[in-house]
């Protein structure tokens, strides 16, 4: 069961539940995802940060890594993704709840 009350607690365990998920389906042109979560309706937002257009591949990917968070949640969740294309020299713009991934950063 999830527990509605803590925004902090739920953005953490998000990005938990999404860096667990894109462990071993990342999209090669991934840059980075974000995260976020809307308490009063029940909705973990999800931003999928490309440098390029996604291939078929990379959205078959996303729907995989969809599908492993929602099922930590499944309990009266709803799940948002959003996909930005980065132009060249600009930067992502993330959602308010954190990042479980940026390509080339350290690993924690």
């Amino acid at each position: 069961m999830v527990v509605w009350a803590n925004l902090a607690k739920m953005r953490s365990d998000l990005i938990w539940s999404a860096q667990r998920a894109l462990r071993d389906q990342t999209p090669e042109s991934l840059l980075a995802y974000s995260v976020d979560v809307d308490i009063p309706r029940h909705l973990l937002q999800l931003r999928a940060h490309f440098a390029a257009p996604p291939s078929e591949d990379d959205l078959d990917d996303l729907n995989s890594i969809e599908g492993e968070i929602f099922g930590d949640y499944v309990d009266d969740t709803f799940i948002e993704t959003e996909i930005e294309i980065v132009a060249p020299g600009r930067e992502i713009q993330p959602l308010g709840g954190g990042l479980a991934y940026r390509k080339n950063a350290s690993p924690r």
